[in-house]
């Protein structure tokens, strides 16, 4: 039961334009809602209640764990559940401009999935060049990135440049509009960029093997 509440928990961020957005019609913290979703605290009796009373819904709305409509990142209308394996698309590949991997350029790589349990429909997969990252991530390896998926300090993640470009980074924190990150293979001294010089960061939910890449049909 736990489990499924936290999943429609999810759902329910999905239908917000930020899980702020939602904490703040339920009550609660950004953060709170961050230690739902990731299972850091059980979503108890007493505040699986709360929850559907300040935003208006049944009673026993969470713990209802049937398959409902949703529109999948490629647009496509599907009857899914949440959890189950699904294809997540990839979208292309990444691999080291120049000689460091401070700026990486997205480029086609043609239709294609990963099988993956994923809780986010915009879910989408990029396959990783080079061994600059080894040897968390290899050459030919792919990272499932959950874009509406919170994003806690010592999470690996992708940010995103106004430009294009990624970088592959292990989250810190923000503060005083910058955002801080150290490698994602080892500790080292944080590094900082300011939060309007980047689109966003994204949780990486996962790294896959090259074998786990089908071919569109």
């Amino acid at each position: 039961m736990i489990n499924i509440r936290r999943q429609r928990l999810v759902q329910l961020i999905s239908k917000y334009p930020t899980q702020q957005k939602l904490a703040d019609e339920i009550g609660v913290t950004n953060g709170y809602i961050s230690q739902l979703v990731r299972g850091h605290r059980e979503i108890g009796e007493k505040m699986a209640r709360k929850i559907e009373a300040k935003l208006g819904l049944a009673d026993g709305y969470l713990d209802n764990d049937e398959c409902l409509d949703y529109t999948s990142a490629n647009g496509n209308h599907e009857v899914i559940k949440l959890g189950r394996f699904t294809r997540v698309p990839v979208v292309g590949m990444i691999r080291p401009n120049g000689s460091t991997w401070e700026g990486m350029e997205m480029n086609s790589l043609g239709d294609g999935f990963i099988n993956y349990a994923t809780k986010d429909l915009k879910a989408y997969a990029i396959r990783c060049m080079g061994d600059a990252l080894k040897p968390r991530i290899k050459d030919g390896e792919y990272v499932i990135i959950e874009p509406d998926m919170p994003v806690l300090s010592g999470d690996e993640v992708a940010i995103l440049s106004l430009d294009g470009e990624y970088m592959l980074k292990t989250f810190e924190y923000t503060r005083n509009g910058k955002l801080y990150y150290t490698s994602i293979n080892e500790d080292t001294l944080k590094e900082s960029i300011e939060l309007d010089q980047i689109k966003g960061f994204y949780l990486i939910s996962a790294i896959v093997k090259a074998i786990n890449f089908y071919p569109a049909a």
